[in-house]
């Protein structure tokens, strides 16, 4: 399907993740730290707001990162980051938790600006114990992966 049918079509969630597969999904542990774990279960991007005209591309696109996080979080908040589709464009999104182990959580995800599709991409999910105004959170994972995508 060309770029920008995929950009402004809203598709079921069953059908988004067919289309991006997740590959390297475990979790890795801060150098030091055995406290737990940060696993992802699952990525999803949903789609995207309006194109960026007279720039290519598109503005506000969406997504979930699902999570399951044995770790100690003590600020009561998880931020969540990842380059897409390159290393100037990146998806960023936090989560409110209980002080403590929060388990599985999906944390909302948003790009600003998508400059293109790409079909394959290799990134790591860094994954911060603070909100994302925070500048000195601690790193909780930073996880591997590799997203396949259906432009």
């Amino acid at each position: 399907m060309p770029i920008a049918a995929f950009a402004r079509r809203t598709v079921p969630i069953a059908f988004v993740v067919s289309l991006f597969a997740l590959i390297g999904c475990s979790g890795i542990a801060a150098p030091g730290d055995t406290g737990g774990t940060v696993v992802l279960n699952g990525l999803t991007l949903s789609g995207c707001g309006p194109s960026a005209s007279p720039l290519p591309g598109w503005t506000n696109c969406t997504g979930t990162v699902t999570l399951n996080i044995t770790k100690t979080v003590s600020s009561g908040y998880v931020s969540v980051y990842f380059n897409y589709p390159d290393d100037g464009s990146f998806y960023h999104g936090q989560y409110q938790v209980s002080s403590g182990k929060p388990g599985s959580i999906v944390v909302p995800m948003i790009n600003n600006y998508v400059s293109a599709c790409v079909t394959t991409l290799a990134t790591t999910i860094d994954v911060y114990d603070g909100p994302e105004s925070s500048q000195t959170a601690p790193l909780l994972a930073s996880i591997a992966t590799t997203i396949h995508a259906t432009c």
